[in-house]
């Protein structure tokens, strides 16, 4: 299991790229808990983002790539609508998951 919580913050654009904090936590699930087991891993993340519109599968997707200045450690996410947000693999397709395993990222009202 895997919990995420992503902040962007600024434009974004190639010109004015944003500023993110990405907080994971990862680990086996406690059975009948929203938990951990052994309180699982944690992995805390800060950089740069930017924004690009148009892949070559898809014109009008809305991309958002972690640290685009480190292509050896950057994430991207392809936005789904305003509220929803799917990881992308390495050739820019969207992750698969299954019953225990998610890569959507959904806002979350605070």
């Amino acid at each position: 299991m895997i919990k995420w919580h992503l902040q962007l913050k600024g434009v974004g654009n190639k010109e004015n790229p944003g500023t993110y904090i990405l907080d994971c936590d990862y680990g086996m699930s406690k059975q009948g808990t929203r938990g951990f087991i052994n309180g699982g891993n944690h992995l805390h993340r800060e950089g740069k983002w930017t924004m690009i519109k148009g892949i070559p599968v898809n014109p009008s997707a809305i991309i958002y790539t972690l640290d685009p200045d480190k292509p050896a450690e950057s994430i991207s996410f392809m936005r789904l609508n305003k509220d929803m947000l799917h990881l992308l693999d390495d050739h820019g397709r969207l992750m698969i998951g299954n019953g225990a395993w998610s890569y959507t990222l959904s806002r979350v009202k605070q």
